[in-house]
C-alpha cells in the first residue's frame, strides 16, 4: 500500500494517536516505538519516490522516537528492530552518494542483535541484519573489494528468519537479491558462480 500512496496522511493520523497514547499512558503505551514505525512507512516512501532529503529527516525522525522507546522500554524488540532500520535506511542513502557508512551501520547491527537477543523468534530482527550486511556489500563491490562474504552471512541471517517463519516472504526475497547480486559480481570478476546457484 505505501509503496504506491503518498502515506503522509496516514502518518499524521497515527502520529496524533501515538501521542495521545503517550498522553494517556507513557509508559504503557509503547507510543514512541508506534511514532518510529510511522516515520519509518513515511521514510520508505520517500526514498523509493526520489526525495533523499526530505527522507533523511524521516530517518531522523525515527531514529529520535526509537531511541525513546527504547529507552522507555528497554525490553522492547520491536522499539530496538525499528531503530535499527533507521541507521539501515540511512545507511542505504549513504551508500548511494558514497558516503561513510560503517558507524550507520555499526549502530544497525548492534540494535538487531539487541531485538534477537530480547526475542530470539523474531524474524524481522535476523532478515534486517541481514539486509544491513547487503548494504555493506554493496559499499564494498564500490570499493572494488569482494561483498562475498557479506553477502553470505546476509544470506545466513535471511535463513534464520525462514527457519522462524517459513511464511516470511521478505526472508526469501533477502536470499534471492543476495543471490543474485553474488553470482553478477562473480560473473563480472570471473569466477564461476554455478555452485552458488545451486546451492
Amino acid at each position: 500500500y505505501f509503496q504506491a500512496k503518498d502515506p503522509a496522511a496516514k502518518v499524521k493520523e497515527a502520529l496524533l494517536a501515538a501521542d495521545r497514547a503517550l498522553a494517556a499512558s507513557p509508559e504503557e503505551s509503547h507510543g514512541h516505538t508506534k511514532k518510529s514505525y510511522a516515520y519509518f512507512f513515511l521514510g520508505n516512501y520517500l526514498q523509493r519516490h526520489g526525495n533523499p532529503a526530505e527522507a533523511i529527516r524521516a530517518r531522523e525522525a525515527q531514529l529520535a522516537e526509537g531511541r525513546l522507546a527504547t529507552a522507555h522500554h528497554s525490553d522492547d524488540a520491536y522499539a530496538y528492530d525499528s531503530t535499527g532500520n533507521a541507521y539501515l535506511r540511512m545507511a542505504e542513502l549513504y551508500v548511494e552518494n558514497r558516503k561513510l557508512v560503517q558507524p550507520l551501520l555499526t549502530e544497525a547491527y548492534l540494535c538487531y542483535q539487541l531485538a534477537a537477543k530480547i526475542n530470539p523468534r523474531f524474524p524481522w530482527a535476523y532478515n534486517d541484519h541481514a539486509l544491513a550486511l547487503f548494504v555493506e556489500a554493496q559499499n564494498l563491490s564500490q570499493q572494488n573489494q569482494s561483498p562475498l562474504g557479506k553477502i553470505n552471512q546476509a544470506i545466513e541471517f535471511s535463513k534464520k528468519s525462514i527457519n522462524i517463519d517459513s511464511q516470511y516472504i521478505h526472508g526469501y526475497n533477502t536470499i534471492t537479491l543476495a543471490t543474485v547480486r553474488a553470482a553478477a559480481w562473480m560473473m563480472e570478476h570471473g569466477i564461476d558462480p554455478a555452485q552458488m546457484m545451486q546451492e
